[in-house]
C-alpha cells in the first residue's frame, strides 16, 4: 500500500503506466472494471462556480471548445449535462487512455487549426498531449497535478487562478 501523497506525486496518464509499475501483470480490463465500480461509491464532482460563465463568454466570442478526458465517457456526458454545459462543446471525447493519440483525432474531427488551438489541462499528460499535437498548452494549477509537476512539463502558460485564465483566453 502506498500513501495518498505518494500516489498524487507518482500517478500519471496513461494510467496503465502507473499501475504496471506496482502490478506488472495487471490487465487493463481489470483496472477499468475496478475504476467503474469505484465511481459508484464516490461523490459526484462539483463544478467550479465560475465555469459556465466563462464558457458562455468564450462561446459569445465565437470560440469553439471540446473536451478530451480520461474520465469514463458516459459519466463525463452525464456530468456535462447535469452542470448545464452540454451546449458549449463541439465534441466530447471521454474514456481516453492516451491523450497523445486521441488529440490528433479530436483536432481532425472538429476541424481545429493547430495555430489557433490551445489545450488546457491539469496534468503533465495533458501538456504532453498538446505538445505532441503541435498546439499551445496551458496548465491550470487547481487540478490534479501539482504546480511543481506541471512546471517540469514546460507548458506555454501556467495559470494560477480563474482571472488569469479569463485574461489569457478572452484577450
Amino acid at each position: 500500500m502506498i500513501s495518498f501523497d505518494k500516489y498524487k506525486e507518482e500517478f500519471e496518464l496513461p494510467y496503465m503506466n502507473w499501475y504496471r509499475r506496482y502490478l506488472p501483470e495487471i490487465e487493463k480490463a481489470r483496472v477499468h472494471a475496478a475504476y467503474i465500480e469505484a465511481l459508484k461509491h464516490i461523490p459526484k464532482p462539483r463544478c467550479f462556480p465560475w465555469a459556465n460563465g466563462l464558457l458562455e463568454e468564450l462561446r459569445r466570442q465565437g470560440k469553439m471548445m471540446a473536451v478530451l478526458s480520461a474520465l469514463e465517457e458516459e459519466t463525463l456526458n452525464v456530468l456535462i449535462t447535469e452542470h448545464g454545459m452540454a451546449g458549449f462543446f463541439t465534441e466530447v471525447m471521454g474514456s481516453v487512455h492516451d491523450k497523445r493519440d486521441a488529440m490528433h483525432v479530436l483536432l481532425d474531427k472538429c476541424g481545429f487549426k493547430k495555430q489557433k488551438t490551445v489545450f488546457i489541462g491539469d496534468m503533465v499528460h495533458d501538456i504532453e498531449a498538446g505538445k505532441a499535437a503541435g498546439i499551445r498548452t496551458f496548465a491550470v494549477t487547481w487540478g490534479y497535478d501539482s504546480r511543481k509537476k506541471l512546471l517540469k512539463a514546460d507548458p506555454g502558460i501556467v495559470v494560477g487562478d480563474i482571472e488569469m485564465l479569463r485574461r489569457v483566453l478572452l484577450d
